[in-house]
């Protein structure tokens, strides 16, 4: 298992304490690439150093060597070795899943929440999104990382909800894990997937923007909001912290960014949706991955 780390030693002890601490996230890269080239594509799009203050992102390999061709926008541009969490191939009018590598990315996650936690959230590209909305479903339903402090909140960027039966249930009611869904307009997977993703999910918040199947640059209210999603938790703990053992620790811990976002002016029954303007719409060398083929759903 490869990790790519922010702190370690002392420097990761302290960083887990004190007000101000910042939010520790296992990130999930996509399809057939690996943590190296994820951490990449989060420093091409700038999003490493616009959320500095306020997390530290972890990236972990998927524990399968990649079984297949490469997408045609990832090798060009980085190197590999390259990992996949799963595959799933069409037979005929069924889908066959790869239950044994499903098994291994799930204890393979499993495995750096333990070594490397406590961690607050995780973010997910592509099919990382379906892995770590999956993981973030399956613990609230009880059926996996039960031996893992509750995951607070999951970031997807490009996602879509996962086909595999044994998830099924965990999504049979809407995900009650706070949820911010960053997809383009450009992208095949916004309709249905990613759209499909995000209703699974109870009150999630959307940053749409003009471009495909990216990891995009945020800047303006689209950045503000993704900050504002984050800074809540933090909010949160510091009430928790604030206020423990009185009788309003409960209700100020479990505050979110969807109350947050709301005070702000959102109306209480939508889903925010926060989007690009339109100079933005050029893609990013290195960033436009492949549509997906069937194998990665």
């Amino acid at each position: 298992m490869s990790i790519a780390a922010g702190g370690s030693g002392a420097g990761l002890a302290s960083s887990m304490h004190g007000p101000n601490r910042k939010l520790r996230v296992l990130c999930l890269h996509s399809f057939r690439t690996s943590a190296s080239i994820f951490k990449q594509q989060m420093a091409k799009a700038r999003l490493d150093a616009s959320l500095a203050d306020l997390v530290e992102l972890v990236y972990v390999d998927a524990p399968n060597p990649a079984s297949g061709q490469i997408p045609r926008d990832v090798a060009p541009f980085f190197e590999g070795p390259y990992y996949e969490w799963t595959t799933v191939e069409r037979v005929g009018d069924k889908l066959e899943f790869a239950e044994e590598k499903m098994e291994r990315s799930i204890a393979t996650v499993a495995a750096a929440l333990r070594a490397q936690g406590p961690f607050d959230g995780l973010v997910g590209f592509s099919q990382g999104a379906i892995m770590a909305s999956s993981l973030v479903a399956l613990q609230r339903a009880g059926e996996a990382l039960q031996d893992i402090p509750p995951l607070k909140f999951c970031v997807l960027f490009a996602g879509m909800r996962s086909k595999y039966p044994g998830h099924a249930a965990a999504f049979s009611q809407k995900v009650s894990v706070p949820s911010l869904h960053v997809f383009g307009d450009r992208d095949e997977l916004k309709h249905p997937h990613c759209l499909e993703l995000a209703d699974a999910f109870a009150n999630p918040i959307v940053i749409s923007h003009t471009r495909g199947h990216v990891i995009p640059p945020l800047d303006g209210y689209q950045l503000a909001c993704m900050r504002a999603f984050l800074t809540s938790f933090q909010t949160a703990e510091l009430a928790s912290l604030a206020f423990q053992g009185s009788g309003i620790t409960r209700a100020m811990a479990t505050g979110t960014a969807h109350e947050g976002l709301r005070a702000a002016g959102e109306p209480s029954n939508a889903v925010p949706m926060v989007g690009q303007p339109a100079q933005a719409a050029s893609a990013h060398v290195g960033q436009q991955a492949s549509l997906p083929s069937q194998s990665m759903l």
